[in-house]
């Protein structure tokens, strides 16, 4: 091959500064050299790339040509280089993760991609064993971060809070209260209660629901969020699902979403690491984004929020 990258280098210099002391400088080259190079490289092509006019070097049509061609190789070449050296600075590393719901599945991806362009070599692995007892693993040195709806009072802990959503009561089309402007949780008693989690494990059976003397009818686990809309569409039951979750559904389902109480029932979300432990500063980069992002793809008003949500931390 007769082309060399410093020949690509050549004609794009000569092209942008236009006389050959202009690229003779950006290049770092004496004029003579610089004017042996061109000399060499039209030899080897047989082709003249530039007529001098006055004190100015244009293009032939043999030039522009491979200008074309050097100017895709130059700027893929330097993107390259970029990159590279950026891959040299970053960190490397791996953070093992879990939340306490399935559904945070949902939007963790996306959020993890963005986290990726920014850390490219620091490797995101989701312990998704871990999900129903997320602390559990993580004091146990099975996670490096957890994400929970629930703030313990541990000192071996650090939560920081990530952002809020809501609790609704997903019925099916004809339900007495899928035109209400809030279903009392009282109302839930009769009823059979589709959830993500086993009653046993849900914080919003356990927290919400019994203290208050609230025993569905039933309660059917059920981890994939579009069964539970089926099994509720067709009235098999209902759901209490966060909005976030019910915004996307309602777009293809035969049912509506109501508050949960006049006030609503909020959760908030934290991150938890192991507290007084010098963490990589790439958990702390990926905390920073999931609280940034959470808050603005997860958190908004419910239907019919006139009056700010009494905060909760169910799930």
């Amino acid at each position: 091959m007769h082309i060399e990258v410093r020949h690509l280098e050549l004609v794009e210099a000569i092209h942008e500064e236009q006389t050959l002391t202009g690229a003779s400088a950006r290049l770092h080259l004496t004029q003579s050299a610089l004017s042996h190079q061109l000399a060499t490289l039209e030899a080897r092509l047989g082709a003249k790339l530039f007529e001098r006019t006055g004190r100015s070097m244009r293009l032939t049509s043999s030039g522009e040509r491979l200008l074309s061609t050097a100017s895709k190789i130059l700027a893929e070449l330097r993107l390259a280089e970029k990159e590279i050296q950026t891959l040299s600075r970053s960190p490397r590393g791996r953070i093992r993760l879990s939340t306490q719901c399935y559904t945070c599945y949902w939007w963790l991806p996306g959020l993890l991609k963005s986290f990726s362009r920014e850390f490219p070599q620091v490797e995101v692995h989701i312990e998704l064993e871990a999900t129903r007892r997320p602390i559990e693993a993580l004091l146990a040195g099975r996670l490096d971060l957890a994400i929970v709806n629930k703030k313990l009072s541990d000192r071996r802990l650090r939560f920081r809070l990530l952002f809020e959503d809501e609790l609704l009561a997903v019925l099916p089309k004809g339900h007495r209260y899928a035109e209400a402007d809030f279903m009392p949780l009282e109302a839930l008693q009769p009823e059979h209660l589709f959830l993500h989690q086993p009653a046993a494990d849900s914080s919003f059976v356990q927290q919400i629901l019994l203290p208050r003397g609230i025993r569905p009818r039933q309660c059917s686990a059920v981890q994939l969020t579009e069964a539970i809309m089926e099994f509720v569409s067709h009235g098999d039951g209902v759901a209490v699902l966060a909005q976030w979750v019910v915004a996307d559904q309602l777009r293809r389902r035969d049912v509506a979403a109501v508050r949960l109480e006049e006030s609503g029932i909020r959760r908030e979300w934290y991150a938890v690491t192991m507290a007084g432990r010098q963490k990589p500063p790439y958990i702390d980069a990926l905390v920073s984004l999931l609280t940034n992002q959470g808050r603005t793809r997860l958190e908004g008003p419910a239907k019919g929020a006139a009056r700010p949500s009494a905060r909760s931390n169910a799930s």
